[in-house]
């Protein structure tokens, strides 16, 4: 692969807090939803974005993955892989994220590639503290800073879970509403694919998606602009209960809802040891006594392999996982629309 491209996002995501509601939820497990409460959620600030959608002249090169560096809010260079699809506005769009230790190399190439001929827009996501995201790339100086450190170290801490959802995907987000206004996806769209220790955060990330209240830029709420409310799947590959002190469980008592109506698979192997039922427990959250069983899935194998390394060994959970995704993600019968808010563009106009 070529020499990562840095990148310039043209829009941005900005919080309130540096704290998000989703993982004071996480901790705590009481969360209520902007969909699912009967009070408006608190106003956010607008994104600053300057410019309308842009309609790129030529069809982009889709056929090949490029690397690309974008940085998040706190200055890391954050790594990543981005295999576009060549169908244009209404692609569908997969969010991988790595295991405990792991990079976006540890995902199967096969399978990457039988996603992309199924018409899938993918990034592959090196989160801090992992692979190429390290802050290797940063000044001398810069690297003297004891948060780098750690990261290159490998010793992190619950917080650098957190900057995970609250910065490093958020920084992935945005480019995925850059290339959904370029009209190279469809963000609403969305499905994450974690392994073990990421599937607290690919949990938490979701909500934070779902938790994001639409633009002020109508009176009618039918005509706001969505801000998030994009993730229609998750597909968790042998999860962990807990990843830092962000809680699995927690979380998915209140994405299991049917106002969210999220479609779930869960993947283990029946001999992994390190498992110790916890798959089965988590599905069981999601699935309380069968009530969600038409948007949850589990998937058993028999294997002692676990996470991203259940792909692509002659086990048959390609298929399955594809058939999943294409019911929930690539099936979820949402068109493409304009995500740039109408307050933005009041604001360029002369």
């Amino acid at each position: 692969m070529n020499t990562p491209r840095r990148i310039t996002l043209h829009s941005q995501v900005r919080s309130d807090t540096s704290r998000s509601l989703a993982l004071l939820v996480a901790l705590l497990g009481v969360v209520i939803l902007p969909a699912l409460s009967a009070a408006p959620p608190a106003p956010m600030n607008p994104a600053q974005t300057t410019s309308a959608p842009a309609k790129p002249t030529a069809k982009p090169d889709m056929s090949k993955a490029e690397a690309l560096i974008a940085p998040a809010k706190d200055g890391l260079p954050i790594h990543f892989v981005y295999w576009g699809s060549e169908d244009g506005q209404e692609s569908p769009v997969l969010l991988y994220l790595h295991g405990k230790g792991g990079s976006f190399r540890d995902w199967s190439v096969p399978f990457l590639d039988q996603m992309h001929r199924a018409g899938y827009a993918q990034i592959l996501v090196d989160l801090r503290g992992h692979g190429q995201t390290k802050g290797s790339d940063l000044t001398p100086e810069q690297q003297k800073d004891p948060v780098i450190q750690r990261l290159q170290s490998g010793k992190l801490r619950p917080s650098d879970y957190e900057d995970m959802v609250n910065l490093d995907l958020e920084v992935i987000k945005l480019f995925i509403f850059d290339e959904h206004q370029r009209r190279n996806l469809n963000m609403n769209k969305l499905g994450v694919i974690a392994s073990d220790e990421s599937a607290p955060l690919a949990a938490a990330f979701t909500l934070v998606d779902w938790q994001k209240p639409p633009y002020e830029d109508s009176p009618d709420p039918q005509f706001q602009t969505p801000r998030g409310q994009d993730v229609r799947a998750l597909v968790l590959l042998s999860p962990t209960l807990h990843t830092g002190n962000i809680s699995t469980g927690n979380l998915l008592k209140t994405l299991r809802e049917p106002n969210v109506g999220l479609g779930m698979l869960f993947a283990v192997g029946t001999q992994d040891r390190l498992d110790e039922g916890i798959t089965d427990k988590l599905y069981k959250t999601a699935n309380p006594a069968e009530k969600n069983k038409g948007r949850m899935q589990l998937l058993s194998v028999n294997s002692p392999l676990r996470g991203a390394e259940l792909l692509n060994k002659k086990l048959g959970i390609e298929q399955k996982l594809q058939a999943f995704l294409d019911l929930r993600v690539k099936g979820a019968g949402v068109e493409w629309r304009d995500r740039q808010s109408r307050l933005d563009k009041r604001e360029v106009r002369p």
